[in-house]
């Protein structure tokens, strides 16, 4: 197995990040969070109404707590997850407790704002905020719980997370983002396979399901991936590394890298395009007169 699949199962973010919009949402009837437990097993279910391994699926509420169990599985081990979930001289148990508190917010934000989706038996899962969707906003926090996610963190977590790492990300988008552009995005928040389905090619498939979208939009999209070795394979997505930072309040400083994708030609578009510039102009039809004798 090649690094490349190696890397395939933590290739983005390892916490929710928000991404300002315009967009606000009325409330709507959305079912309470699950309650997931500390250790969580994900195992797959042999079921005849089992979605086809292959194609991505969008997820629902009904989906929470399996999607919690997936990304803790698949961002275990995550370098920058554990850079603020580990430094307060927490026990295993805690820091999974917190990874969990973590991912139950992101995904309880990505149901309510964007848009999450599996692939097979929840191999794996990606995790997307569509254009002019914000989930930093105060209604979103209220119903999402995140009003108490400071609270879940030790003191020194807390700054790494609140005051380091998100702001950080928020300095970057701001570099390597046109105003215009800046809320007129994809953005890919997770992205993981778990380490029995990797080497399968999911993670393109859960990738390329919403960038041929914003291709067929014209629009960006955009992601921090905590762990270098995955660059190459978010090249072979068609993103490109804009800039590298380092979160330095541990004794090892950790990277971050923010990479941005540009929008793939349209060939039916511009076929069409060109059509209609090589065909000649129409010459309208005289108009009939009523001739009187």
């Amino acid at each position: 197995m090649t690094n490349a699949m190696n890397a395939e199962t933590m290739i983005a973010s390892s916490a929710p990040i928000h991404a300002p919009g315009a967009s606000k949402t009325m409330p709507v009837d959305i079912p309470k969070k699950g309650v997931i437990s500390v250790g969580p097993i994900l195992t797959p279910k042999n079921s005849s109404n089992m979605p086809n391994s292959t194609t991505p699926r969008r997820c629902t509420f009904t989906d929470f707590d399996r999607i919690v169990e997936c990304l803790s599985l698949c961002f275990s081990g995550d370098p920058v997850d554990a850079y603020y979930t580990q430094c307060d001289g927490q026990t295993e148990e805690e820091s999974h407790k917190l990874d969990i508190e973590i991912f139950s917010y992101a995904t309880y934000v990505y149901l309510l704002k964007g848009r999450i989706y599996t692939i097979g038996d929840f191999e794996g899962i990606s995790c997307w905020l569509p254009p002019g969707e914000e989930a930093d906003d105060w209604w979103t926090a209220l119903r999402s719980g995140g009003w108490t996610l400071p609270y879940k963190f030790g003191k020194e977590g807390r700054i790494r997370y609140f005051k380091e790492y998100l702001p950080k990300i928020d300095e970057a988008r701001e570099r390597h983002l046109k105003p215009e552009d800046a809320y007129n995005v994809w953005y890919l928040g997770y992205l993981g396979t778990l380490p029995s389905a990797r080497g399968k090619g999911l993670s393109r498939k859960l990738v390329e399901h919403v960038t041929n979208i914003a291709d067929k939009q014209g629009l960006y999209c955009y992601l921090e991936s905590t762990k270098l070795t995955n660059q190459v394979i978010y090249e072979r997505f068609g993103f490109d590394l804009r800039e590298t930072f380092y979160l330095t309040r541990a004794e090892t400083p950790v990277p971050v890298q923010f990479m941005i994708r540009a929008p793939k030609p349209n060939p039916v578009k511009n076929r069409r395009l060109l059509e209609a510039m090589m065909t000649p102009p129409h010459s309208p039809e005289p108009e009939c007169q009523l001739m009187l004798m």
